[in-house]
């Protein structure tokens, strides 16, 4: 039963099971071995693919692309100056490891901002009005973040 509804559930979200048809056989005969050979076949099982940005225009909102929360980390740089003490300090890393979830936000937002400027690069032709440019790169970032997703805005 729960097997349907995980089956299901990737259906609607438009998620897909990319599994070789040897595994997909093996699956089907899975119902005829006893319970400790269904515990080790399980593993065996293919994970859910996430999916892929479409150009020229992108459709796929961010969180559709990192259904994990994984996004890209882009370039880390060393603490200069000042403020090396914050590389070396136990308590300041620690503190740097509680914001987390900041950080996680604050990179969906990078990437975000990096669909929407290559989109804008696409969109932008000479003789065009500016207010046209401008409300389709809104409505592009709208989609992109999910803007009727709770507590999200255009500005995030």
């Amino acid at each position: 039963i729960a097997e349907c509804r995980v089956k299901k559930v990737i259906q609607e979200k438009g998620l897909s099971e990319r599994a070789p048809p040897a595994v997909a056989a093996k699956e089907k005969d899975d119902r005829s071995q006893p319970e400790q050979e269904k515990k080790q076949s399980k593993s065996d099982k293919k994970a859910v693919v996430a999916k892929v940005q479409t150009w020229p225009e992108p459709t796929v909102p961010i969180m559709d692309l990192y259904p994990k929360g994984d996004f890209p980390q882009g370039e880390i740089c060393e603490y200069l100056g000042l403020n090396a003490y914050r590389s070396t300090s136990a308590e300041k890393k620690e503190l740097d490891r509680c914001m987390d979830t900041i950080v996680k936000e604050q990179r969906e937002a990078a990437e975000v901002h990096r669909t929407a400027r290559k989109y804008l690069l696409e969109i932008a032709k000479p003789g065009e009005l500016m207010i046209d440019i401008v409300e389709k790169l809104e409505n592009k970032v709208r989609e992109l973040i999910k803007a009727d997703y709770p507590e999200r805005g255009i500005a995030f």
